[in-house]
C-alpha cells in the first residue's frame, strides 16, 4: 500500500501575526513557518502504518514556493520516504493545489491519501477537494484509522456521536488532531533528511473562484458583563443591536 500525505507550510500559530496597513494581507516578513499541525498528524498516522508493515511507502507532497522545501525535509525527518515539491512562483490556491495533488495520486498509483482536516492559516480544507477530483470514497476529521485487508476503518465525530466508516481502497482520509500524537524528529533523522533529494515538478499557481477582499486583525479588547437571568440577557442583546 502506498500512502500520499499532502502537507502545507503555515505560520507558527504560537506567534503574533500582523496585518498590512492597507488590510490586503497578513505581514509575512519575520514570521516563523512550520508544518501545518493537522498535516503533521496525518503524516504520523501514515508513518505508523508503514512501521507496522501495512504500507510500503509514504510520499509527502507540498505545493508552493521554495519555502516548502523546509517542511518537506521536516517530513522526511519525521519518517516519510519520499518528498515531492510542486513548485510555483507564488502561493498556490486550494483548488489549484488539489488538482495538482490529485494528479500526483493518480500518477504515483497511491492507495490512500492522508490530509490534514484544515490549514491553520486560512482554514482551507484540501481533503474533500482532492477526494472529489479523484472520485474516491472519503472520511473527514478522523480520530481513529486502521487498515484491514483492502479496507480502511475510520472513526470520526459526527452530529449524533462517533461514526464508524469502512472505506474501500483507494480512499482519502482527513486527520483530526486527535488521530495521532506527532513524534519529535531525532538529530540523526534531521541530518539524514538534509541529504535526501526532494523531487520537483512545476505547478500553475492558478487562482480560485473565491478571493480574499480584505484582512483584519481580531481585537483583543473584551467588553463583557455578567447577567443574572435570560430576561436580562435579551435586554442586553437588544440594547447592543444583537436582536
Amino acid at each position: 500500500m502506498r500512502i500520499l500525505v499532502a502537507v502545507k507550510r503555515v505560520p507558527d500559530p504560537n506567534q503574533r501575526v500582523r496585518v498590512h496597513a492597507d488590510g490586503s494581507a497578513v505581514e509575512t516578513a519575520g514570521l516563523r513557518w512550520v508544518l501545518n499541525p493537522y498535516d503533521e498528524t496525518a503524516l504520523e498516522c501514515a508513518v505508523r502504518w508503514k512501521e507496522s508493515g501495512l504500507a510500503t511507502e509514504v510520499l509527502v507532497v507540498a505545493a508552493g514556493g521554495s519555502g516548502c522545501k523546509d517542511i518537506l525535509r521536516n517530513a522526511l525527518a519525521l519518517g516519510a520516504d519520499r518528498a515531492l515539491h510542486l513548485a510555483a512562483s507564488d502561493e498556490v490556491a486550494p483548488l489549484a493545489a488539489a488538482r495538482a495533488i490529485a494528479d500526483v495520486a493518480r500518477s504515483e498509483k497511491c492507495d490512500v491519501a492522508l490530509v490534514g482536516s484544515q490549514a491553520v492559516d486560512d482554514g482551507a480544507a484540501l481533503g474533500p477537494l482532492v477526494g472529489g477530483l479523484l472520485d474516491w470514497p472519503q472520511a473527514t476529521r478522523a480520530v481513529s484509522a486502521s487498515v484491514a485487508g483492502g479496507t480502511v476503518r475510520v472513526e470520526r465525530f459526527g452530529d449524533s456521536g462517533v461514526e464508524a466508516l469502512d472505506l474501500d481502497l483507494p480512499c482519502i482520509v482527513t486527520a483530526d488532531l486527535r488521530l495521532a500524537a506527532p513524534r519529535f524528529a531525532s538529530l540523526t533523522a534531521v541530518l539524514a533528511a538534509k541529504k535526501k533529494v526532494i523531487e520537483e515538478r512545476p505547478v500553475t499557481a492558478a487562482g480560485d473562484a473565491a478571493r480574499v477582499l480584505s484582512v483584519a486583525a481580531v481585537s483583543r479588547a473584551r467588553d463583557a458583563r455578567r447577567v443574572s437571568s435570560a430576561r436580562e440577557l435579551l435586554a442586553a442583546l437588544r440594547e447592543r443591536g444583537g436582536l
